[in-house]
């Protein structure tokens, strides 16, 4: 969605965690349904973001916010959200598509130059391959390990994990 001339909004409604809120944050803002919910939940789970979430978090809400969201796996409700920098603005549950569709079409009436040209300025220069790999090897350390297996059969079970692994 980056590589897009085009703005991209992220449109959350309902419950956008991990891998939902990494897709999120590709697009160049977020935009939220009054009943909606967003968080990093990977650290519930012994996991890791593996899309790109650790990167794009820091640049959404600063790197405190973002490591608060990671460790602590909570889930936020909109104002939550927005009051971090998370989401941008926050609609009527019962009138959300009709309102996301108006902002979408304000937007689209801008210049299509002049919004490319601004994607590209503003890009984030924090978001790096090297922090992307990490990321990503991480994921994969991360995933076939016992705290993983642990935390997912514990959400299957409905119960607290007990996390058993030792630093790398």
């Amino acid at each position: 969605m980056g590589a897009s001339p085009k703005p991209v909004i992220a449109a959350l409604n309902g419950l956008t965690l991990a891998g939902g809120l990494e897709l999120a944050l590709a697009a160049d803002f977020m935009v939220a349904s009054s009943s909606a919910r967003v968080g990093d939940v990977h650290a519930n789970f012994g996991l890791v973001p593996g899309g790109g979430g650790s990167q794009r978090l820091n640049d959404a809400v600063g790197s405190r916010a973002a490591r608060w969201l990671m460790f602590t796996g909570e889930t936020l409700d909109a104002e939550q959200a927005r009051s971090i920098g998370l989401v941008h603005d926050i609609f009527d549950a019962d009138t959300f598509v009709d309102d996301v569709w108006a902002f979408a079409t304000k937007i689209a009436s801008r210049s299509a130059t002049g919004l490319a040209f601004m994607k590209r300025m503003s890009r984030p220069h924090a978001i790096t391959d090297d922090g992307l790999d990490l990321e990503i090897d991480a994921a994969a350390h991360l995933v076939v390990g016992p705290d993983a297996r642990e935390g997912l059969a514990a959400f299957a079970e409905k119960r607290s994990p007990h996390f058993t692994a030792v630093l790398p």
